[in-house]
């Protein structure tokens, strides 16, 4: 099954210089920028907080690091403003990191900050945006990431992982810990996870590859758009598939398939979780991995 499609290592990337500036060239964007950079000592497995204020947000996990690199990108409507932005780094009580831009007075529509942030490692992690992706990649932890209009993408998290878009699709590598992926608008596509997954869009398909050993319960929904679910022999799970207007198949590690119309259930082992899997506009897959 085609899941995430191929991607380029982040962090060579963000060496070399080679992404495209965060948060560019959008209709109304303010013109007056600043890069700010920050460095800030390393606290072994603590968490980091990030919000960005319109803008997007990068943050990866280095083993070579050894302190916490920072770098924002301010942009604001006049340069006089851009300037007073404070790039504030204070670490809380429990030694938690907490990143945010400062503005000389309230944020104005236009102008916002986005952030590429690289750390040795971090355990739990929050990212908190208004406008803009999210990408975290070799984080650890709880993760919980939020935008209103980007999409968000995960690669390689021990941890938990709960990550919602209002408008943006979701891709998620290698989660070691449960999922649960909401979007109102975008694709869904989740690879390798341990489980248990939870992942709904309005409008658009949704596709999910557990790990070998991942479980249940696995909830699986979109109002318009098709669903595939893959996982290793040895899952157990009671699946309940509907479509109001597709087709459901069912292929088993042997390479045998059945194909239903409109409601499929199916028990894989005894005494696993239900797991629901339902689409109002398009066809189901469901695959044993051989």
């Amino acid at each position: 099954m085609f899941l995430l499609k191929a991607r380029l290592p982040l962090l060579p990337l963000l060496a070399a210089g080679l992404l495209m500036p965060m948060g560019a060239a959008c209709a109304g964007e303010a013109k007056h920028k600043r890069t700010a950079e920050l460095t800030v000592s390393h606290q072994t497995r603590s968490s980091i907080a990030v919000e960005a204020q319109n803008g997007a947000i990068e943050i990866a996990a280095d083993s070579d690091a050894t302190a916490v690199t920072i770098v924002a990108q301010i942009r604001a409507e006049t340069q006089e403003r851009a300037d007073a932005v404070v790039i504030s780094a204070e670490r809380a009580a429990d030694g938690g990191l907490i990143v945010e831009a400062i503005w000389p007075d309230k944020r104005r529509n236009a102008e916002g900050c986005s952030f590429e942030i690289i750390v040795p490692d971090a355990h739990g992690v929050t990212a908190t945006t208004g406008n803009g992706a999210i990408e975290i990649a070799g984080l650890s932890g709880a993760a919980k990431l939020t935008t209103s209009n980007g999409a968000v993408s995960v690669m390689g998290h021990a941890g938990e992982v709960s990550a919602n878009t209002s408008n943006g699709r979701i891709e998620i590598e290698s989660a070691a810990g449960a999922v649960q992926a909401k979007t109102s608008n975008g694709r869904i596509e989740i690879e390798g996870a341990a489980g248990p997954v939870s992942a709904k869009t309005s409008n658009g398909s949704v596709s999910l590859e557990l790990a070998p050993g991942g479980v249940g319960p696995v909830d699986l929904s979109t109002s318009n758009g098709s669903i595939e679910f893959e996982f290793a022999p040895g899952f157990v799970g009671v699946l309940k598939m509907s479509t109001s207007m597709g087709k459901i198949e069912f292929t088993d590690a042997n390479g045998r398939t059945v194909t239903q119309k409109d409601r499929f259930e199916i028990e894989i082992g005894s005494g696993g979780p239900v797991c629901t899997l339902t689409t109002s506009m398009g066809s189901i897959s469901v695959e044993v991995a051989d």
